[in-house]
């Protein structure tokens, strides 16, 4: 299972969402960082079009997307 989440350092829905709900999800998964802005080419590779938002990916297949809360995204991935 492989955890994404895409911000931008300047989006302030952004700084909430990791402020309050990423580090729920922290707590039981590795979260991978990637800032938009420093990194272009690899949310263009996810088609990143909205931030803030999470993708879990498992076997390499996206399993979830979006920025729920935190709940939501851990009953998404035991879903998986």
């Amino acid at each position: 299972m492989e955890i994404l989440f895409f911000h931008a350092p300047w989006c302030g829905p952004c700084k909430a969402y990791m402020k309050n709900e990423l580090p729920k999800i922290e707590k039981e998964h590795e979260v991978h960082i990637i800032d938009c802005q420093a990194d272009p080419f690899t949310a263009d590779k996810y088609s990143v079009r909205h931030i803030p938002v999470l993708i879990v990916l498992k076997d390499g297949c996206e399993v979830y997307r979006g920025a729920g809360k935190a709940e939501q995204v851990l009953e998404a991935i035991q879903k998986a």
